[in-house]
């Protein structure tokens, strides 16, 4: 049996279970939490390893999707206590709050056309899907149920 593969990924060496690979397969995206202060930050680096460039500032940060052009990340953050969905160019700047209602916003990822992106939220009592626009205005409900929507 072979073994999974493995990135060299310099001094982040505490990444999380939110990475992935952008959409021209050139950059892999990776949250790590190896710095001073072990709050999570987005980072991308060549898709064959390498050192780390810096994307968020601020932390916690958690990455979650990219849009379809590779040009902005999607990502869930606290931000005085409260988790909300962000997004910033994925070189870096200053990021955009797309949400802002009490409870946890998490998950977010761009539709295939880049027009929505979709997310789990417990601002209803219940983690259900719902969706914004990719500028954070028309929020929308997609799951209505009993259940732990995720």
């Amino acid at each position: 049996m072979s073994s999974p593969p493995q990135w060299r990924t310099a001094f982040a060496t505490r990444c999380n279970n939110d990475h992935g690979i952008s959409p021209d397969g050139t950059q892999l995206i990776i949250s790590d939490q190896s710095q001073g202060d072990r709050r999570s930050r987005i980072y991308t680096l060549p898709i064959a390893g390498g050192t780390p460039t810096l994307v968020t500032e601020l932390g916690p940060s958690y990455w979650h999707g990219c849009s379809p052009d590779g040009r902005t990340l999607a990502y869930c953050a606290d931000r005085n206590g409260e988790y909300d969905i962000y997004t910033i160019p994925v070189g870096g700047g200053s990021e955009l709050r797309l949400t802002d209602a009490k409870g946890l916003d998490d998950g977010p990822d761009y539709s295939s056309d880049g027009k929505w992106i979709y997310f789990n939220s417990d601002r209803t009592g219940r983690m259900q899907v719902w969706r914004i626009k990719s500028d954070g205005t028309q929020p929308e409900q997609i799951t209505k149920d009993d259940y732990n929507d995720w």
